[in-house]
C-alpha cells in the first residue's frame, strides 16, 4: 500500500479511536468501582469520553482535507458514535446510578442507548454526511454524552450527586430526539461564526475548578442559550 493510501486511512483510524476510547472508558470505570473508587472511575470515564469526542470532531475535517470521504467512513462514524456515545455512555450512567436503584439505572441506560441510536439513524437519513454542516436538529450525541458524563464526574462526592446527573440522564434523550436546532460548536468557532468569548471563559475556569466541572458549566450555558433562542424562534448562532 502506498504512503498516500495509508494517509487516506487516517480519518478511519481516528474514527476507530473514538470507539476504543468508549470501550476503555467503561473498562476503567468498572475497574475503579470494583476497587471502591467511583469518583476515580467517573473521572477516567470523563477523560476517555472527551477523547472520543475529540476523535469524532477531527475525523470529518481530516477526511475532507485528505479528500478521503467515502461511504465506509460515514458508516464507521455512526457505528463508533453509537458504541461510545450510546452504549458506553449508557453503561457509565448505569454504573454510577446503580446503588441508587438498579431498576432505575437500567431503565435510564436503555433509554439513553435507544435515544442515541435513533438519533444517529435519523441523522444518517436526513443529512449529507460528506459535507460540513453548522447546525444539528436535536442535540448531537457526542455533546449529550460529554454533558452527562461531565456532570457525573463533577458532582460525585457532592450534594448534587446523583440528582443532577439523574435529571440530565432523563432530559437529554428527549433533547437528542427533539426538533430543537443546536449549533455544531467546533465548526462555528473555526469558521468564526461564533465569538469565542464563552470558550475563553470556560478555558479560564479550568484554573479555578476541575476540568469536568468547567466542561459541564460550558455545556450547560450552551444548552440554555439554545433553548432560549428556540423559544424566541431563532436557531443557535
Amino acid at each position: 500500500m502506498s504512503s498516500s493510501s495509508l494517509l487516506r486511512q487516517l480519518p478511519n483510524a481516528l474514527t476507530l479511536g473514538n470507539a476504543v476510547a468508549g470501550v476503555l472508558a467503561v473498562m476503567l470505570c468498572v475497574d475503579a468501582v470494583l476497587q471502591g473508587d467511583l469518583a476515580g472511575g467517573l473521572q477516567r470515564a470523563f477523560a476517555l469520553i472527551a477523547l472520543g469526542v475529540l476523535c469524532d470532531t477531527l475525523d470529518g475535517p481530516l477526511a475532507r482535507a485528505l479528500k478521503a470521504n467515502n461511504p465506509l467512513g460515514a458508516q464507521l462514524d455512526s457505528l463508533c458514535d453509537g458504541a461510545t456515545f450510546g452504549v458506553a455512555t449508557a453503561l457509565i450512567i448505569a454504573i454510577a446510578l446503580w446503588t441508587l436503584s438498579p431498576v432505575l439505572a437500567a431503565v435510564l441506560a436503555a433509554l439513553w442507548a435507544s435515544a442515541v441510536l435513533l438519533r444517529l439513524a435519523r441523522f444518517n437519513l436526513d443529512t449529507d454526511t460528506t459535507t460540513a454542516h453548522f447546525f444539528f436538529t436535536g442535540m448531537c450525541s457526542p455533546v449529550a454524552s460529554l454533558f452527562v458524563v461531565a456532570a457525573l464526574a463533577a458532582t460525585v462526592g457532592t450534594g448534587l450527586f446523583p440528582w443532577l446527573p439523574l435529571l440530565l440522564a432523563s432530559l437529554l434523550p428527549a433533547l437528542m430526539l427533539s426538533r430543537i436546532v443546536f449549533a455544531d460548536l467546533p465548526k462555528h468557532y473555526l469558521a468564526r461564526r461564533r465569538a469565542p468569548w464563552d470558550l475563553l471563559v470556560a478555558a479560564m475556569a479550568l484554573f479555578f475548578i476541575d476540568t469536568a466541572a468547567a466542561v459541564f458549566a460550558f455545556l450547560l450555558w450552551f444548552l440554555l442559550q439554545s433553548l432560549w433562542l428556540h423559544l424566541r424562534g431563532k436557531p443557535s448562532q
